[in-house]
């Protein structure tokens, strides 16, 4: 499943960055989420409630490849996402 979550993040980033481009003014973007969750698909319906893997952070707060991935986004964009303006594009739509 964490393959699956980097894969998710790229598309939801890729997706973010279209709208960027289109002049959509970008506040802020959040991934969801920060460690694995208990019993994800079953709303504890289950007698074994199972473990999705699709969080930043393992239950034992490891980083997974995933996180290290949107600590990279954020490294990268923080800077260019902050204050930015709305282009003129945007303006008028």
């Amino acid at each position: 499943m964490s393959e699956e979550a980097e894969n998710g993040l790229e598309g939801e980033w890729a997706d973010l960055l279209s709208l960027r481009g289109a002049g959509a003014r970008v506040k802020g973007f959040a991934w969801h989420s920060l460690t694995d969750q208990l019993d994800w698909r079953h709303a504890l319906g289950e007698q074994d409630i199972p473990l999705h893997q699709v969080g930043m952070y393992d239950l034992r707060r490891r980083i997974r490849p995933v996180g290290r991935r949107y600590q990279e986004i954020v490294r990268t964009w923080r800077d260019q996402m902050s204050g930015e303006e709305p282009s003129a594009a945007a303006a008028t739509a």
